[in-house]
């Protein structure tokens, strides 16, 4: 997860993010040819998420423009941040900034 997302450990997702990782892979490689086309399905289905992660950790623990112009992380997106199924970009789609 931290590894191939490169959030802040601080946002506690990074083994969460990479579980889900696993489980897209494996769909991926049960459905796809090549490893070209599993590239290509693994990439379509993770990228608006792992951006999203991404910046959902440093919105929230400092580390970015954004942090800096006061984005706020309200009761809404800390609970969403505990439902496994709210796809992270629609929980920073829900970030209010100030």
């Amino acid at each position: 997860g931290d590894a191939a997302h490169t959030m802040l450990p601080s946002l506690g997702a990074g083994v969460t993010a990479g579980l889900e990782d696993c489980i897209v892979l494996e769909k991926c490689i049960r459905e796809c040819r090549t490893p070209s086309e599993i590239c290509e399905m693994y990439n379509r289905i993770r990228i608006k998420d792992s951006v999203s992660i991404c910046n959902l950790s440093k919105i929230a623990f400092g580390g970015s423009d954004r942090s800096n112009r006061g984005g706020v992380i309200d009761e809404k997106v800390i609970l969403s941040l505990g439902d496994s199924n709210v796809p992270y970009h629609e929980i920073e789609r829900d970030i209010k900034y100030y």
